[in-house]
C-alpha cells in the first residue's frame, strides 16, 4: 500500500508499506449509480443530472453513504460497508505494482480524470463501466468520481498493518 517516492503526484503520507487483508472482501463491479441510489434513498443528489441514471452517484457525503449502506443492509438482510483504504487500494491495483492498474501513467482512454496531458477534460462524470475493467473485473477505480473508504481521510500507517479501518467513524 502507498507509493514509491518517485511516483508522480505522490503525497508525503503515502509511504510504501505492507498490508495484510484479514477478511473476505466483496466490491461492486462499478460505483453506485444514480438509479441505485434513488432506489435505496428515494431521491438522487446528482449535480450532473444530464449524465443520466447510469452515472455514478456524486454530491454525497461520507455520512450520506453511511445512511445508504444502513438502508441497503436493512432492505436486503446482507451487511454492506465501505472498504478500508487498504482494501480499496488492493482492489484498485488488482495485483499490479504500478501507480495505476494500466501502468505508471493514466491516459484519457483508461479513465475519466481532469488534467489528462493532451487528452480530453470531460469535467463531468461519465456512465459507469465506460472504460475497461482492471484485472479483477472492477471498473472506474481511477477517475470519474471520488470514492469513500471506511477510513475517511486518515494518514497512512508507517509499517505493516492489517486491512481493518484505522480511524473512528
Amino acid at each position: 500500500m502507498g507509493s514509491p517516492e518517485g511516483e508522480a503526484g505522490r503525497e508525503e503520507q503515502e509511504r510504501l508499506h505492507r498490508v495484510r487483508i484479514s477478511r473476505a472482501l466483496y466490491l461492486g463491479v462499478t460505483e453506485v449509480t444514480q438509479e441505485q441510489w434513488r432506489r435505496v434513498m428515494g431521491e438522487s443528489p446528482a449535480a450532473f443530472e444530464a449524465c443520466g441514471s447510469d452515472c455514478p452517484v456524486e454530491s454525497v457525503s461520507w455520512i450520506d453513504v453511511q445512511e445508504f449502506l444502513r438502508r441497503l443492509t436493512l432492505s436486503t438482510g446482507r451487511a454492506f460497508r465501505l472498504p478500508t483504504e487498504a482494501e480499496w487500494e488492493y482492489a484498485c491495483r488488482a495485483g499490479t505494482s504500478t501507480a495505476f492498474h494500466v501502468g505508471s501513467e493514466l491516459r484519457p482512454e483508461d479513465a475519466n480524470f481532469d488534467g489528462a496531458p493532451g487528452g480530453v477534460a470531460r469535467r463531468s462524470p461519465v456512465p459507469v463501466a465506460s472504460f475497461a475493467p482492471n484485472p479483477f473485473g472492477l471498473h472506474d477505480l481511477h477517475g470519474d468520481v471520488w470514492e469513500w473508504t471506511a477510513d475517511r481521510c486518515c494518514p497512512y500507517e508507517t509499517g505493516p498493518v492489517t486491512g481493518e479501518a484505522r480511524c473512528p467513524a
